[in-house]
């Protein structure tokens, strides 16, 4: 097993509110209906929550698990008028909606607070890749892509680490192959892996579970793909980027 963690700085302390007080409130888990659905027992009433979160998650929520929810505001256009956000393991707050790694991710990266990227690029969401699909960030200058940034959200703890993937994700290998070829080609590329909670000594790249995902992720590094791991701390009003850990193989 080989550790490694990509030398970078976090500096000053990133973080982002859960939502305010009148939005927030506490529930109990009872089970997972669809894949974005979640039934809870919230103030002694059942309750259908969304959940953004696409993994299994199967040791966090499990029936009688403490959630953490935001109330929806009717700008949002859903049916349903509450989200999950976070569920309790073992004392520990471990965050489930993924988009809030890549808001503190972005505001890292336009704070400055990466120390290691340069300041005169301009940021851009969602950039196209060639070939198809999508990463999250990408920093240009002279409308020419110079660095890549893909965020993955980590939950699932196994031993000391958090583990990633959690379940098979043959659009996450794809995406990896196509972000290899793309630093083959020059292009400063980093996946930047997001322990969504506080206890994690690592990020361990799960090939018992996808062992195609782990082996597209060794030859993208080959071919110039940075890995970088970060780790965060989960409270019931703000979540807050503390800094690099090691991802493991």
């Amino acid at each position: 097993m080989s550790r490694m963690t990509m030398k970078t700085g976090i500096a000053p302390r990133i973080a982002l509110t859960m939502g305010s007080s009148e939005d927030l409130t506490f529930g109990r888990f009872l089970d997972r209906q669809r894949k974005f659905l979640v039934t809870a027992k919230v103030n002694d009433k059942i309750k259908t929550a969304f959940l953004s979160h696409t993994g299994r998650l199967p040791s966090l929520l499990h029936p009688g698990a403490s959630l953490l929810l935001r109330k929806r505001s009717s700008r949002e256009k859903s049916r349903l008028s509450l989200e999950v956000l976070a569920v309790r393991q073992r004392g520990t707050w471990v965050c489930i909606k993924s988009q809030l790694a890549n808001q503190l991710v972005e505001r890292a990266v336009l704070s400055g607070a990466l120390n290691d990227l340069p300041s005169d690029l301009v940021f851009r969401r969602e950039p196209k890749l060639p070939g198809g699909g999508r990463a999250d960030f990408a920093l240009e200058a002279s409308d020419t892509m110079r660095i890549l940034i893909e965020v993955k959200s980590c939950c699932e703890k196994d031993g000391d680490d958090v583990i990633f993937p959690d379940t098979v994700t043959e659009r996450g290998t794809r995406q990896v192959h196509a972000l290899g070829r793309i630093a083959r080609n020059g292009i400063d590329v980093r996946v930047c892996f997001v322990a969504m909670r506080s206890d994690a000594a690592g990020i361990r790249l799960a090939k018992e579970i996808d062992r195609s995902f782990v082996e597209a992720i060794e030859l993208a590094q080959k071919q110039g793909v940075k890995l970088l791991g970060l780790r965060v701390k989960v409270t019931a009003r703000r979540i807050s980027l503390l800094g690099p850990i090691p991802v493991v193989f």
